[in-house]
């Protein structure tokens, strides 16, 4: 599964603190602590196409950078415990997400990622 990312995170309130920031790093807007609640508590939804083109609701939960790649950290919005990561590759306009093809590279991600968060191998 690929899917391009829709990087402006809009804000339905018109207080126009959302555009042209791109969804990367960080994943809350500088200018959240000028805003309404509102704005802050919109979720950024990407549909992952599966082989049998159907589409999957994921979130986007946070985004980390290992070995100067980054990463999308994405939970189903369908089904729970169900938690994705996938490499973000290009910038821009351009960013997709794309499977990490090598296991051991997915491995290293993963232990990050739990260590991040703190979860033992109990927890994972």
């Amino acid at each position: 599964m690929k899917r391009k990312l829709d990087k402006k995170h809009e804000h339905e309130c018109g207080c126009g603190c959302g555009d042209n920031k791109e969804i990367y790093g960080e994943m809350e807007d500088e200018c959240c602590d000028e805003c309404c609640d509102e704005c802050c508590d919109e979720q950024e939804i990407i549909l992952l196409v599966d082989e049998d083109d159907n589409e999957h609701p994921f979130e986007i939960i946070f985004v980390v950078e290992l070995d100067d790649k980054a990463y999308a950290v994405l939970n189903s919005l369908e089904e729970e415990d169900i938690t994705v990561i996938m490499e973000m590759v290009g910038e821009d306009e351009d960013l997709e997400l794309h499977p990490i093809e090598d296991e051991e590279e997915l491995n290293r991600v993963i232990e990050y990622v739990n260590q991040e968060l703190g979860l033992d191998e109990d927890e994972e």
